[in-house]
Parts: C-alpha cells; sequence; structure tokens
C-alpha cells in the first residue's frame, strides 16, 4: 500500500466514469413513468407471459448488456434509443431492469419451453410493464395495508431514486470506509479489515479492487459473461489467484435457485408488496448459470455490494463497535465537506455548555455566518428496508423514534437551538447570533424528509416526548444533499445563512429535498448551475487509484 503522495493516475482506471457536471438527469425526481402505465388490472400475468417465452440466459445477457451501456455511458448508446423512439428517461432503468430479472428468475424453474431470444424492442416493453406492476400493487394493497395514498410515493421513491444517482455515492463510501474509518480502529480496538477477512477470506482493498474491476471489465464488454478466469488471466489482475477468485466471486454471487430462495427478504408478512421487495441482487449481483459461467445484470449493484454494501456484513458481525466507528467516520466526513468552503466563514466542532446546572454536548458541527448559526447533527441510519418496502407509516415511525435516531437528533438540534438562545455557558461564540437553523444530516438515502408526511410523523413523536414541533427553520437532509450543498457553498459570492434563508423562508421550497432544491436556486445564487462535485472527491479517487495499481498490478 503506498502510504506517500497519491500517484497520478487516470480517474477512470477501474472503469468509473465520474463525471463532475451535473446532466438533467442527474437531478432526483419522480420520473413520468409514475404514472403513464397505470390501469386498473394487475399486469403481473401479463409480463410473466412474456418472460416465459423467452431463453433466461439470453435475457440476462441482454439486461446486462443495457445497464453496462447505460452505466458507462457509452457514446451514442442513448441517442440511438431515442432513434429507435426509446423514451430514455423513463424505460430501461435499472429499477425496472431488477424486476424483470426478478420475475424470469422466480419462473425458471418451472420447465417452460424458452424459445425466443429477446431484443431490446421486447426489453423495452417488459420495462414499461414494471411500472405498471408496481402501481398495480399499490393498489391492492393500499387500502388494507399501506395506508394514505402518500405510501405510493414513498415507495416509488426508493425504487427510483437510488439508480439516478448513478456512480457519484463512491468518493463518498471511499472517503468513510478507506480513508477516515480506518484511521478510528486503533481507538475503537476494531480493524475492519481484519474482521472481513476472518469472516470471509478477502480483505476490504482485494474486494474492492476485483468489485470494481470486474465492474470495468463487464463494462468494457457487455452481456458477456464471464470466469475465474477473467479474473485470474486479465493483465488488469496480475495478482489475484485462483482461489482468491473464486471466494470473491461466491461471496458475491448465487445461483438462480439460491435467489428465489432469498426472496422476500425481509419478510413484511403481507401479501401485496412482493414487488417493492429488496432484490436479492443487491446482496448477490452476479447469477451463477453454469459451473464456472457467471453474469452481471446491472453492474452498478457490484459498486453498492463491493462498497456500501460491506457496512451491512459488518454491522452484522459488531453493531456496537463498527457502528460506533462508522457514526465517528461520518461526522469526520461531514466536518471535511464544509470545512474551508468560501461559503461557510466558521465551523465549529462538538462544544461542552451547561445549562439549569445541567451538563450538555451540543451537536456535532455548527457554523457561524454574521448574524445566523447553522447547526449540524449527524445520524447513520433513517428508515429499516421494511419502512422502505411498505411505506407503513407505523414502521417509519418506529425506525424515526428509535434510540440515537432521527428523532433524537432533532431533539438535540431543537436542545443546543434553545441553549443558544437562553446564552448557556459554553456557547458564548454564538451570543451574537439572531436566527439558528437546524440541520440534520443522515449518511443512508433519505428520500422526502422535508415533506409533510415525514414531518408530522417527527411532530407527533416530539409531542409524545413532550417536545415542541419541528419549525421550517429545522431541515432534514442526506449525505447526497449535504454533498449539493456544498458545492453550491463552494461557489464565490455564496453563503450559507442566505441559501437557508432562501430554503426555509420561501414557501415554495420548504418541502422540497435539498437535492432538487440546490439546481433550482443555483443560477440565482451564483449565475450558473453546479454539481454534487467537491475537490475530496478528486483526492479520494485519485489515492484510491494509485493504491490499487500498487498493490495488485
Amino acid at each position: 500500500m503506498n502510504n506517500g503522495a497519491p500517484a497520478k493516475t487516470s480517474m477512470n482506471l477501474l472503469g468509473l466514469e465520474l463525471h463532475p457536471s451535473p446532466r438533467l438527469t442527474d437531478r432526483p425526481q419522480l420520473l413520468p413513468d409514475l404514472g403513464i402505465y397505470y390501469v386498473g388490472n394487475d399486469t403481473l400475468p401479463v409480463l410473466r407471459s412474456h418472460l416465459k417465452t423467452y431463453r433466461v440466459h439470453d435475457l440476462l445477457s441482454l439486461v446486462s448488456q443495457v445497464s453496462s451501456l447505460r452505466a458507462s455511458r457509452r457514446t451514442g448508446f442513448e441517442e440511438r434509443l431515442k432513434k429507435a423512439g426509446v423514451d430514455t428517461v423513463s424505460t430501461l432503468r435499472d429499477y425496472q431492469l431488477a424486476l424483470v430479472v426478478r420475475v424470469i428468475l422466480e419462473d425458471e424453474d418451472e420447465g417452460q419451453v424458452r424459445h425466443i431470444k429477446p431484443g431490446l424492442r421486447e426489453l423495452v416493453h417488459c420495462c414499461q410493464l414494471t411500472t405498471n406492476v408496481l402501481c398495480s400493487a399499490d393498489r391492492l394493497v393500499s387500502a388494507t395495508s399501506a395506508g394514505a395514498g402518500w405510501s405510493l410515493i414513498h415507495r416509488f421513491a426508493y425504487q427510483q431514486f437510488p439508480d439516478q444517482e448513478g456512480e457519484r455515492f463512491l468518493p463518498r463510501i471511499l472517503a468513510i470506509y478507506r480513508k477516515i474509518a480506518p484511521s478510528l480502529c486503533e481507538h475503537f480496538g476494531f480493524s475492519l479489515s481484519q474482521v472481513y477477512q476472518q469472516k470471509y477470506g478477502l480483505n476490504l482493498d482485494e474486494l474492492w479492487f476485483l468489485g470494481f474491476g470486474l465492474y470495468s471489465c463487464v463494462n468494457a464488454h457487455p452481456g458477456n459473461t464471464f470466469g475465474p478466469a477473467t479474473l485470474c488471466q486479465s493483465k488488469d489482475f496480475k495478482s489475484i489467484s485462483p482461489p482468491l477468485a473464486n471466494r470473491f466471486l461466491d461471496l458475491v454471487s448465487c445461483t438462480p435457485a439460491e435467489y428465489c430462495s432469498r426472496l422476500g427478504e425481509p419478510n413484511t408478512g403481507e401479501q401485496g408488496f412482493e414487488p417493492y421487495n429488496l432484490n436479492p441482487l443487491i446482496n448477490w449481483p452476479l447469477i451463477k448459470l453454469g459451473d464456472q459461467e457467471y453474469v452481471l445484470p446491472l453492474p452498478r449493484y457490484l459498486l453498492y455490494r463491493v462498497s456500501s454494501g460491506v457496512y451491512y456484513e459488518l454491522v452484522r458481525e459488531d453493531q456496537g463497535r463498527f457502528g460506533g466507528i462508522l457514526g465517528r467516520a461520518f461526522e469526520i466526513y461531514v466536518g471535511d465537506i464544509l470545512r474551508d468552503l468560501p461559503g461557510v466563514p466558521e465551523l465549529l466542532p462538538e462544544q461542552s455548555y451547561e445549562i439549569d446546572g445541567q451538563k450538555n454536548v451540543s451537536c456535532e458541527w455548527m457554523i457561524v455566518d454574521g448574524e445566523s448559526a447553522v447547526l449540524i447533527e449527524c445520524k447513520t441510519r433513517c428508515l429499516s428496508a421494511l419502512a422502505k418496502i411498505t411505506g407503513d407509516r407505523e414502521r417509519i415511525r418506529a425506525d424515526l423514534a428509535r434510540q440515537h435516531g432521527v428523532a433524537d437528533g432533532i431533539r438535540k438540534l431543537q436542545a443546543v437551538k434553545s441553549a443558544i438562545e437562553r446564552g448557556a455557558t459554553g456557547l458564548e461564540m454564538l451570543g451574537g447570533v439572531s436566527r439558528v437553523f437546524c440541520l440534520l444530516v443522515t449518511l443512508d438515502d433519505f428520500y422526502l424528509p422535508n415533506g409533510p408526511d415525514i414531518r408530522s410523523i417527527i411532530d407527533e413523536e416530539l409531542e409524545a416526548r413532550g417536545e415542541g414541533r419541528l419549525t421550517w427553520d429545522v431541515q432534514i437532509t442526506d449525505a447526497g444533499g449535504l454533498e449539493w450543498l456544498a458545492a453550491l457553498l463552494a461557489k464565490p459570492g455564496v453563503r450559507i445563512a442566505d441559501v437557508m434563508k432562501r430554503k426555509v423562508d420561501d414557501v415554495t421550497f420548504r418541502e422540497w429535498d435539498w437535492k432538487n432544491f440546490v439546481p433550482e436556486v443555483s443560477e440565482e445564487l451564483c449565475g450558473g448551475p453546479v454539481g454534487p462535485w467537491l475537490k475530496i472527491f478528486d483526492d479520494v479517487l485519485e489515492a484510491f487509484t494509485g493504491e490499487m495499481a500498487e498493490q495488485f498490478r
């Protein structure tokens, strides 16, 4: 491992096609397909009947080809689709392709004669049907389980939004897991890589390199199958032995039968939510077709698996210690992306203070900007898989109310805000502040957190604890939203106090996600578009590619 200056290597050494400049589709949105295909009938049988005629191997290869071409943004691919009349915004999306894979694998062992090789037009039609399946599923369950209609929007957001982020989550994950968390291990007495190697037979460097390298190989040869020899004989994998390659492939793959056995995990216990369930491809993104043959239907799922997916494995190994490392690493990350930005005049770390004879500690970060202050509290988790799958109000409430969860974070922010207003000892540096904004940031994706549904649940929980309801000066975002905000604050002349006032004082924007709000007001505030790309991302990617090249090539 290179402990000196990072080697100057190409950013796409491992196939990472990362783009600092925003595109129109980079802004998270509820896509047009949300309601286009909504009809009164359940069309899942129609989708099944289509897929039963296609050869499984051919369809998985076609899905892999299409997803690879879109993930790598291959020149001309989307233009060719448009010329063929394909709506590239609302079809052939990863979440749709994932449901197509699920349905064809569910029926794989039923012995049908599969004689048709599917083409792109057939795949487009199947993707259109998946949207209708999801809408139909909502119609079937909403009356008995889902409650209010907003739960459809909630469930669809957690279906659609994750694949809109593309690979932009990777620099964040590398910064938190590779750069920051390992530096904390000695203090916590817990080595992430050692625990992983003891459990799975390969260390984190090997996992990341093999995952990112295989992603690159698949994107270079869209739709092709591969095996251990791909990893062992490639010039890009010179130090990879056959046992290591097999351990990696076993860890991230499953057979069609194993895939089907893992459907419905976690199980809601209610019929109707199956189309929204977590797809096993999230944990096992490779499908093993034969003894030495694999296909990767959705390449980006492999990147999720070997980066953010590591957290879910390690937290099962030791939730207490690893949760502490991750929480502290995320706090440091938030400080790192805000520090030295032109729009952040003064960034203060956590402070001890005293109020009414009681000693307390403040939130993790406090920004002083003239007569305004912004308090920032960091949380790693927001909602469980079951809450995301169902949109069930009581499940969401239980997740937000759990110990050290979102509601506790809001309570802390409000307590610190009150202490500042009352002149608490230890917070004198904020004594000249006349307005205090609060921002709770989660590491987990958190969609629509400022909307009336999530805020009303938090209000009910706060009232049950004898706390005051939320004001609009309290905002919620996830790490991606904070990165959009940081990119805006990196522009000359933009100050955080002005951005917060614009967000909460205008009734148009109060409920908006930060990932939507920042692009909307960037022209007004800085005279042009911004994208959620920061210098820290360049640094962490340069270091990663340099370290991987030195260790494995």
